[in-house]
């Protein structure tokens, strides 16, 4: 069994590991019985007497008192942790990243083990930054002792406790599911210290929108162990010796910035088989539009696959066949995640639809704070989405807008706002406090999410009767109405 490369989990069923061990009790009885019955063969028997001794040795499962559906789940677990299967998913058909991910690989291993390194992988949005970083974490993680992929932080970090949800997996998988409790993004940064300081690490954060998140994230002093290499993708271009962090962990003399650059038009072309063909090659009758279609998408990766929905090659486009072309995803909470491109190119053409903000169709954080605070909506609109907190708490890193927000406490909003808006079926309305009665409330609602609700209860005269999903997180509700409990 040493000898093997094989990890052994043993799993004590009703039996202490002691009585393994020793092979007393029961084992005692067998073992005299296997002698008897093998006296021509006793090596046989020593050696499985010597098996049982060693698995009683190492770490293994105990049931003890404990539930078996609970003892089971656990068995699941620690396999899970052991196995620890971290590889990530990458499209079949990579064109023009070759040379790049070369150079990449080798910036991370130019200094063997012994420096601190940070790089960015930085291009506009739809490039291949994502994917790039994909495929050399994969090419990468077994030369490291940890390793962790955080996908969509900046997406992420906005949600309510997003920080800490990816402070968690950081730790969780470096340690391989040894998380601890995190009470606080000041606590995670302590246990990230903790994790990082005594192991070489390969920790990919994607989707960066500003270095402050990072520091959020990870602290700006990390004391991570020599040989451990921080990428960054994101749209913005910046390097390690923006985050104060060279002096005390050796970042100066291993930051690096790669800068992802458009597909060439054969590039594109090459792409634009792959995808609708399968293969790097085309009917010859196919080849003039084809050409026309990949000068539209300016070589970028995202456009030159998404335009075929377009196109005849595909009459009917379902979920499935975004999932298989990796415009969508689903996630490990098994929640559908859309590309940052493909939800651009979809407000965008939702913008299209008129130039009055309250004539369209679907409405987002700062179109929908305004038409709410003007009462401008009308009938056309269908979903509405306002998160008052994220977006007041994004003003700070404004620039130039044109935007005018006031204090939390003194943001009002009525529900006559929404009198127009009957045909509204998608609502939320993350920390917003509603003025009036709601007898004239949209009342074809089927899926409602108020993070924060301010109301124990839900007003009598709101009519939800129509709804699927309901979603009240992080309020003050504790009743449906006020005379049924939640």
């Amino acid at each position: 069994m040493k000898s093997s490369q094989h990890v052994v989990l043993p799993v004590f069923y009703d039996v202490d590991p002691g009585q393994v061990k020793k092979q007393t009790g029961s084992y005692a009885e067998a073992f005299a019985r296997h002698e008897e019955s093998f006296r021509s063969e006793l090596n046989m028997v020593h050696k499985w007497r010597a098996a049982l001794k060693e698995v009683a040795d190492l770490a293994g499962m105990v049931l003890r008192d404990r539930h078996e559906s609970q003892f089971i789940q656990d068995i699941v677990n620690q396999v899970q942790n052991k196995l620890h299967l971290s590889a990530l998913y990458v499209p079949p058909y990579l064109v023009g990243v070759d040379t790049l991910i070369t150079r990449i690989n080798w910036w991370l291993n130019q200094d063997g083990h012994t420096k601190v390194g940070i790089a960015t992988i930085c291009g506009i949005g739809g490039i291949g930054k994502t994917t790039i970083a994909k495929v050399v974490y994969n090419q990468n993680i077994h030369g490291f002792q940890g390793h962790s992929f955080l996908a969509n932080v900046r997406e992420t970090s906005r949600d309510c406790n997003g920080l800490l949800r990816l402070q968690r997996q950081l730790i969780s998988d470096i340690l391989k599911g040894k998380a601890h409790k995190i009470y606080n993004t000041d606590n995670g940064i302590n246990r990230i210290k903790e994790a990082v300081c005594c192991r070489r690490v390969l920790l990919v954060l994607d989707d960066v929108e500003d270095l402050e998140t990072v520091r959020k994230l990870i602290g700006s002093q990390g004391p991570f162990h020599p040989g451990s290499k921080i990428i960054i993708t994101s749209r913005h271009r910046f390097v390690g010796q923006t985050f104060g962090l060279e002096t005390s962990s050796g970042f100066a003399d291993l930051s690096k910035m790669f800068e992802v650059k458009e597909l060439n038009f054969n590039e594109s072309l090459q792409l634009f088989h792959w995808f609708a063909f399968g293969c790097n090659s085309m009917p010859e009758s196919f080849m003039e539009c084809a050409a026309s279609l990949v000068k539209q998408c300016g070589g970028l990766p995202v456009y030159t696959t998404t335009i075929l929905d377009g196109c005849d090659f595909y009459k009917t486009i379902g979920i499935e066949n975004l999932i298989g072309r990796s415009l969508l995803t689903i996630n490990e909470k098994n929640k559908l995640m859309m590309h940052q491109m493909i939800r651009d190119m979809g407000r965008e053409i939702i913008r299209q639809e008129s130039p009055d903000v309250g004539e369209r169709s679907r409405l987002w954080h700062k179109d929908a704070f305004n038409v709410i605070r003007e009462k401008t909506g009308s009938r056309k609109i269908k979903c509405l989405a306002l998160d008052l907190q994220g977006l007041l708490e994004n003003k700070s890193k404004q620039t130039a807008t044109t935007l005018h927000l006031p204090k939390h406490s003194q943001v009002g909003m009525e529900t006559q706002a929404f009198e127009k808006m009957q045909r509204l079926q998608l609502l939320q309305l993350d920390h917003v406090k509603l003025k009036g009665d709601f007898k004239d409330f949209p009342k074809n609602l089927i899926w409602l999410r108020w993070h924060g609700f301010p109301m124990q209860s839900l007003p009598a005269d709101f009519d939800i009767r129509r709804l699927v999903a309901l979603d009240m997180r992080y309020s003050n509700l504790k009743r449906v109405w006020k005379d049924k409990e939640v």
